[in-house]
């Protein structure tokens, strides 16, 4: 028989790793893949077309509830297992309403998890099929599921040792610094990250003040996060500074999530804070990058600003001019005609503009145009008389003076 298939979405990996740690138990049970938001829960389940989801609620991009409802519309026979730090009360009738048929908290993972998910692995069974999954998961001797217990049963039975075994273990191993503390503030608890991070052993902070680790000027920030842990409020991913034993200052960002008792009272903190200094020094740079290229072009839009009104002013003044004044590229087209041009030959400007001149002056040349023209590419300039047409017609001798026009040293035209 097939195995039951099964994807997780949530956004911090060591959640991922736990749950995945707790589905191996099983080998009729696979893992698909892993999803760390939403948006990517989403496309996971149309590709991988997994038996069973087990999704966050507080992921980027789409939260679990969005996930739920667009999978739950394109990937139908997917069931749904909403694994979220919130309480079942509180959150257990959205969940299900958004397409989730089942929902447990994660402070219950270690003892429901197994459970819910065999609950729902027997819903991928095709309807109407004689076919029934078959248990094996292991007890604590090793051997099968005894007949008559169901796995429900086996779930409840894992010794309380074990689970904060697999608790502490997954805690360990995470790369996030893992932080707990109670209501005042003092730190509890203080993981193998947290101390390689922050530089205190555990020896040195648990007992401390969680201020320890915070700049006196964000001391405040901790009172408002311990009146908000106070009201059951959960933090998600909250960027701030810390600061390490050696002074060293750290970009962060927090999930802070309020920890209850076994009667549900609020007893302290559980803090999760990612090392986000690289990521911010990246971004720092980009953005000086962004502002100095944003200024040069700020400089270079105002020097060429600059150097419009200069050429402006250049050809106001040659249009004060009584002589004609016009340019020719190399291509022997008029890409300049002052008024003086247009009075002398009848032309307005948006008349002559990009049209050859041959076309429109017809001039004759004392001798070869081509001579006259290495001549004045050889010494930039040559003068003589030429007989011109004017618009109406009549020829006009003009005494005319020609000078090369070029920029950086590049041959473009004559004046």
């Amino acid at each position: 028989m097939q195995p039951v298939r099964i994807l997780i979405a949530d956004d911090h990996e060591v959640v991922r790793r736990g749950v995945r740690s707790l589905l191996k138990s099983r080998a009729d049970w696979e893992v698909c893949g892993e999803a760390v938001d939403g948006r990517d829960a989403v496309q996971k389940a149309k590709e991988l077309n997994p038996d069973v989801i087990v999704m966050d609620i507080g992921m980027p991009y789409l939260n679990g509830l969005e996930a739920a409802r667009v999978i739950r519309k394109e990937v139908p026979q997917s069931e749904i297992l909403i694994l979220s730090q919130h309480e079942a009360a509180e959150m257990r009738p959205a969940a299900l309403q958004a397409g989730a048929r089942e929902y447990i908290t994660k402070s219950d993972v270690a003892r429901d998890l197994l459970a819910a998910v065999e609950s729902l692995s027997r819903q991928v069974v095709a309807p109407g099929s004689s076919q029934q999954l078959k248990t094996s998961v292991p007890t604590n001797g090793g051997g099968k599921i005894p007949s008559g217990i169901s796995t429900s049963e086996v779930a409840l039975q894992k010794r309380p040792e074990e689970e904060r075994a697999w608790l502490a273990s997954i805690v360990e191993s995470s790369d996030d610094a893992i932080i707990s503390k109670n209501l005042d503030g003092i730190i509890t608890s203080w993981n193998a990250a947290a101390e390689r991070i922050f530089e205190y052993t555990a020896e040195e902070a648990v007992g401390q003040p969680v201020k320890l680790i915070i700049p006196v000027e964000r001391h405040e920030e901790e009172n408002r996060i311990l009146d908000r842990l106070r009201n059951g409020e959960r933090i998600d991913h909250y960027e701030s500074v810390r600061v390490s034993k050696s002074g060293r200052r750290i970009d962060v960002s927090l999930t802070i999530s309020p920890v209850r008792n076994a009667e549900g009272k609020i007893v302290g903190g559980s803090k999760i804070a990612r090392d986000i200094t690289e990521r911010k020094q990246v971004e720092e740079a980009l953005r000086r990058i962004h502002d100095e290229l944003e200024l040069r072009v700020r400089e270079r839009t105002a020097e060429l600003e600059r150097r419009t009104m200069q050429v402006l002013e250049q050809a106001e003044l040659l249009d004060l001019a009584n002589d004609a004044i016009f340019v020719r590229n190399l291509d022997g087209r008029i890409t300049y005609w002052n008024r003086g041009a247009e009075r002398l030959y009848g032309w307005a400007r948006s008349e002559v503009l990009g049209e050859l001149i041959d076309d429109c002056l017809k001039t004759r040349f004392p001798r070869p145009f081509s001579e006259i023209a290495a001549e004045i590419l050889r010494t930039g300039s040559w003068q003589g008389r030429l007989i011109h047409s004017t618009k109406g017609g009549q020829r006009v001798t003009v005494a005319s003076r020609w000078s090369l026009w070029s920029r950086d040293g590049k041959p473009l035209g004559f004046l």
